[in-house]
């Protein structure tokens, strides 16, 4: 089988029309002859490494007002000559990424060209064999619907709603690189792509299912944190198809297309950002898929399935007002080098400056003491600043502190859990029930977090009080590097849900053969005492 008949014919179409070292691809998905090298090399099959490289480096232009994806690494993907059995070869020049580009259908969302993408490689690299490009397989590909945002017909796509946050998580789906912009979604459904049961494929909707109201713009709303890009339309929420999660026809249309039906092990993610989370029982009564992953930012465990064959996970809350550590602060927390940092560097036990959000926020209040224990209102702490009485800012007090809390508001979550991540200090969470992020597989918040009951509020200083320095050092570590490999961006939010599944399939896998094991071994010991 041609390996061009895992990719979409009419993406080789474009290839033929506007890329001359595929024209020799036919939309049928073969080629015509001949091999990779001539395909790719304008049909010289002795093409050299030094020609190559200066054909790559020729559409190697840095986009203008483009700024280096931060995965971008230096001598990456676009840029660098590697070795397979001692005959060097160039790895695709940048045009083959421009076409990429024109195969995502909104118009309002790009391909980096600073990110690996390993099924560019193997779709159209030069490999000495098919065994080598076999084995060169990606072993999962990210997919995007076609519903939507990505609709092929762009008039269409620009009226379907999308928030801040959606856009942002969106991009990052994007610029994984496992991310195939090869696929073309409804080919695939049709059966004119064929699915390579040998891949897990990953997908994502392209319609609005987050509805994240404070952010970027905290207080705004929907109304002024929608995204607006190339005249995007806004509309109301409940006009929306999948404002009510358990009404959203994409899902089970996802759900029900052969992608998933005749696939297991593919997974369809779904990312929720309501306050309330899904309805209750949701996910045991209503869609009990366990291909959906339902990733949210606050709910309990009675509105998702977290136990086996479920992969539901809690998602980060974004940090609008994120603090950004000094180098060496930073660096010194990382190291492990905090033995007598508490001391001299954050003279503050705990703080928490907000308003009252919960009834319980105010039992937290009760232990501010004006000392090393700061509990303030937003607008008490704002007066204090202006009196004279504080001389630090906000972000200033959680560089100080050891512990900075981050109780629940309105709704189980708080988006201070993540800003008081990225300041050092370690955040103290009192919010019953809330699933945090990702999956318990691959973070344990509790190695970072001191997650205490709603009802120990007014206790909380003295609970602080007997953790060690050596213990605040540990978790203090893990808590930024929780931060800046998960948390930070959207490049982390995407990294840590697709870990998560990585995480608790090795668990569930690992699980499965100690059970077997033991059940052979208890046969065999009933065999024997026959």
């Amino acid at each position: 089988m041609s390996r061009f008949q895992w990719i979409s014919p009419k993406y080789l179409q474009q290839l033929n029309e506007y890329s001359p070292y595929m024209s020799m691809v036919n939309t049928a998905g073969g080629s015509s002859g001949r091999s990779a090298a001539e395909i790719l090399h304008g049909g010289d099959a002795n093409h050299t490494a030094a020609e190559s490289s200066s054909a790559a480096n020729s559409h190697e232009q840095e986009p203008p007002n483009h700024k280096p994806h931060p995965g971008y690494k230096q001598g990456g993907f676009f840029n660098r000559t590697y070795q397979r059995e001692n005959k060097h070869h160039s790895k695709m020049g940048f045009h083959l990424l421009h076409d990429a580009i024109r195969y995502v259908n909104d118009p309002t969302m790009r391909l980096s060209p600073y990110v690996d993408r390993p099924w560019l490689e193997y779709h159209f690299g030069v490999f000495e064999n098919e065994a080598a490009r076999e084995a060169a397989k990606p072993r999962r590909k990210l997919v995007l619907a076609d519903f939507g945002w990505n609709s092929k017909n762009i008039s269409k796509g620009l009226e379907f709603p999308r928030v801040v946050r959606s856009r942002e998580i969106l991009q990052a789906y994007l610029d994984h690189p496992d991310f195939d912009p090869t696929f073309q979604w409804s080919d695939a459904l049709d059966g004119t792509t064929k699915i390579d049961p040998e891949v897990q494929y990953v997908a994502m909707l392209d319609v609005e299912t987050c509805f994240e109201s404070n952010y970027p713009g905290y207080y705004n709303a929907l109304s002024g944190n929608y995204d607006q890009h190339a005249g995007r339309i806004r509309k109301s929420p409940n006009m929306q198809p999948c404002y009510n999660i358990p009404g959203c026809t994409y899902i089970k249309e996802a759900l029900s297309s052969p992608l998933f039906t005749n696939h297991t092990k593919n997974k369809l993610i779904v990312i929720e950002c309501r306050g309330n989370g899904p309805p209750p029982k949701y996910r045991q009564t209503m869609e009990k898929s366990p291909q959906l992953t339902l990733v949210s930012i606050s709910s309990e465990p009675s509105q998702l399935l977290l136990d086996a064959p479920g992969t539901d996970m809690g998602l980060i809350p974004p940090a609008g007002n994120p603090v950004i550590l000094p180098h060496a602060l930073r660096q010194a927390i990382l190291d492990g080098s905090c033995s007598t940092e508490d001391e001299e560097h954050r003279p503050y036990l705990l703080s928490f400056v907000g308003s009252v959000r919960h009834n319980w926020r105010t039992e937290l209040y009760k232990v501010h003491n004006g000392k090393d224990v700061i509990a303030m209102g937003t607008s008490s702490f704002k007066n204090s600043v202006r009196d004279g009485h504080m001389n630090v800012t906000f972000h200033e007090l959680m560089m100080k502190s050891v512990f900075s809390a981050a109780p629940r508001g309105d709704n189980r979550f708080s988006y201070r859990f993540t800003e008081v991540l990225s300041s050092g200090a370690i955040p103290v969470v009192h919010s019953d029930g809330w699933v945090y992020a990702f999956r318990p597989e691959l973070v344990d918040w509790r190695e970072c977090a001191v997650i205490l009951p709603e009802s120990t509020m007014n206790q909380t200083h003295e609970i602080l009080r007997q953790i060690s320095t050596a213990q605040r050092c540990r978790m203090r570590k893990k808590c930024l590097e929780l931060y800046q490999n998960y948390c930070a961006n959207p490049e982390g939010t995407i990294a840590g849900i697709l870990d998560s599944l990585d995480a608790v399939a090795a668990a569930r896998a690992t699980s499965e053969t100690a059970t077997a094991i033991e059940a052979a071994t208890k046969s065999t010991a009933e065999d024997s005492s026959r």
